[in-house]
């Protein structure tokens, strides 16, 4: 019964699978492919300066994860380390 049930199953995944000539006719027309647009995107990113301070803004007796967080990112950029003050990071030079 089970491997009656996978072969039916497994046969219909096959029937879906294959490709009719309509659809790769259309996956290869040329006019789909020419942009829509000349001008490229101009992307903006944004940066979040508190990211580093308020995804480890937890504190404890034993450990404060939020200034070793801001430190290593201050480290990375090449300057000494920092600490965090009022959720923003600030590096020391």
């Amino acid at each position: 019964m089970n491997v009656a049930i996978f072969l039916t199953f497994f046969l219909i995944g096959v029937a879906y699978s294959v490709p009719t000539w309509q659809e790769e006719h259309d996956l290869h027309d040329e006019e789909i492919w020419e942009p829509a647009d000349p001008q490229p995107l101009v992307e903006h990113h944004v940066r979040f300066k508190r990211a580093t301070c308020d995804l480890f803004s937890f504190q404890s007796k034993w450990v404060t994860p939020n200034h070793a967080a801001c430190a290593a990112h201050c480290i990375a950029r090449g300057n000494r380390g920092g600490r965090c003050k009022k959720a923003v990071c600030h590096c020391r030079k």
